[in-house]
């Protein structure tokens, strides 16, 4: 019969050779000393990045920016002439003033057709699923030819450039933000909406008084990156002529030839500025509207 091993020979068994347990021992040393180096190869890497940008940076020629500066905010404004559209406004103020007319008109085109999106009734909710599906399943750009080719072949008049961008901005945004509309008023519990009706109020009164007021709380986030993204987006008005930001950009760069750098730089500091404070803004208007702060009267 076999001799059972007795604990005493189990234990020295189980014991390591004097070379298993040095690399053991190495593994573990390495293993501690692996994450500081990683932290100091990180740090030493952005240090380096940031170091290669300062040096970009001061090479700058600022001279060039100067003088372009002001083209890049207002174009030729008020100098333009008469045959130019708001007295040769351009630049950064014509993408602002696009952005603010679409963000304006597609918010209230978002929340009515939110609101038939998640009605009951199939007379709202088709018509405004089918815009909404059409619209988000089509690139913006094509938005904004359909609207500048297609739409004068239908009214039989000529449309600026400038409408015909910032109408296809408004009707793009305001399909992403009825969707965002719909999600926040069902992301509302139910029992809210049953124990309105049951007090009496109608539909529209419970709308108006109890679910949209929570909702649009809920919503802030995403309405306010949808409308940084139709700010960027002011951009593909290029395609077709606008005088908005990366337009003019362009046309200084095929004139100056040289300094592109300097040029886009400059754009993207300014993109970078506005969408930065759109994104303080509403950062604020959600610690205001926080449940912990605001109380809802019903």
């Amino acid at each position: 019969a076999a001799r059972q091993s007795t604990p005493i020979q189990a234990q020295a068994s189980l014991r390591l050779s004097p070379g298993a347990t040095f690399m053991r021992r190495l593994g573990r040393i390495l293993a501690g000393l692996g994450i500081p180096a990683a932290k100091i190869g990180f740090v030493a890497i952005l240090g380096y990045l940031l170091l290669q940008v300062g040096q970009g940076v001061a090479s700058f020629n600022w001279q060039v920016i100067a003088d372009n500066f002001r083209t890049l905010l207002i174009w030729r404004f008020p100098q333009g002439d008469e045959t130019e559209l708001f007295l040769g406004l351009g630049g950064l103020s014509f993408s602002i003033l696009m952005s603010f007319i679409a963000i304006t008109v597609s918010f209230f085109i978002g929340l009515v057709v939110g609101l038939a999106r998640a009605s009951k009734n199939r007379l709202f909710s088709l018509p405004a699923t089918l815009y909404i599906e059409c619209i988000r399943g089509t690139p913006l750009i094509m938005v904004i030819f359909w609207t500048y080719f297609f739409l004068p072949a239908f009214t039989g008049s000529y449309l600026n450039v400038f409408w015909s961008a910032t109408i296809a901005l408004t009707v793009f945004t305001g399909a992403y933000l009825a969707e965002i509309v719909r999600s926040g008023i069902q992301n509302i519990p139910p029992g809210q909406v049953e124990a309105a009706c049951s007090t009496g109020l109608s539909y529209s009164q419970t709308m108006r008084k109890i679910v949209l007021p929570q909702a649009l709380k809920q919503m802030i986030p995403a309405i306010v990156g949808q409308f940084i993204a139709i700010f960027k987006d002011t951009s593909l008005a290029y395609v077709i002529g606008v005088l908005e930001l990366t337009f003019v950009a362009q046309g200084l760069i095929n004139r100056l030839m040289v300094y592109p750098f300097e040029i886009y730089s400059s754009v993207a500091a300014l993109y970078f500025i506005c969408c930065y404070s759109m994104s303080i803004v509403a950062g604020r208007l959600e610690r205001r509207l926080s449940p912990d702060q605001v109380r809802l009267e019903m």
